[in-house]
């Protein structure tokens, strides 16, 4: 019978070692930058959630821009709910309302937004209020603006 001797199966050993070292650092990486390039600042689903939950349908105006003030967003008010457009239409009916149903809009932005791999952007947050004052509904999007072309670079 033929003796192997321990030296033999020690590289196979170290061999089993280095690559699972390799896939857990691997796996690591992706997962690290999976949670940066995804997860990092506000999204517009985080955005919606909260709103749906902290702000419901009835709110006042004071209440939604208390809201917005809560997490450090500007904004501003607007009569005229037809300024704003968002995919070719008037913010409103991107939300599912009627113009003439609505009062006034509060806007925020959020420019601490993970929008875009690329390019930085920002997301809009809508409150529509109806005529006694009352938050009829609300819309959320992101908007990332194009570069523009360098004159240098043609």
């Amino acid at each position: 019978m033929t003796h192997i001797p321990d030296q033999i199966t020690f590289p196979r050993q170290r061999s089993w070692l280095v690559w699972s070292s390799v896939a857990l650092i691997v796996f690591g990486l992706t997962t690290g930058l999976y949670w940066t390039v995804f997860q990092r600042g506000w999204t517009v689903g985080k955005i919606d959630r909260l709103v749906q939950a902290e702000v419901p349908l009835g709110s006042t105006r004071q209440e939604a821009e208390e809201w917005l003030d809560s997490h450090g967003f500007p904004h501003e008010y607007f009569a005229d709910v037809t300024l704003d457009r968002v995919d070719e239409q008037t913010a409103p009916r991107a939300a599912g309302l009627s113009e003439r149903d609505l009062g006034g809009l509060v806007r925020g932005m959020v420019f601490d937004a993970n929008v875009d791999l690329v390019f930085e952007g920002y997301i809009n947050v809508y409150f529509f209020f109806d005529h006694e004052g009352r938050l009829a509904g609300h819309l959320v999007r992101h908007f990332v603006p194009l570069p523009r072309r360098n004159r240098w670079l043609g």
